[in-house]
């Protein structure tokens, strides 16, 4: 049984099959999927290939402890 939650008009649910959990969308496709009138971020944390991805034209990172860390075997960074 999925847990939901609604607060004033943002969903909160998480999907018991899946694991998945969503913030404004009542069906996340992802591990963590935020969603606001289609318009969001996911971010899919696999064994294999961990995702963040955003649904608008930019997505800023920023660290209250003045960090950010990637690291991995390999980075890619392309500008389109």
């Amino acid at each position: 049984q999925n847990i939901t939650l609604t607060y004033k008009t943002t969903t909160f649910i998480a999907n018991a099959t899946s694991g998945n959990v969503g913030i404004g969308t009542n069906n996340p496709r992802a591990k963590l999927e935020v969603s606001e009138n289609g318009t969001g971020i996911t971010l899919n944390p696999s064994t294999t290939s961990s995702t963040l991805n955003t649904t608008t034209g930019n997505l800023t990172v920023t660290s209250a402890g003045g960090a950010v860390t990637v690291s991995g075997n390999s980075v890619i960074i392309e500008f389109g």
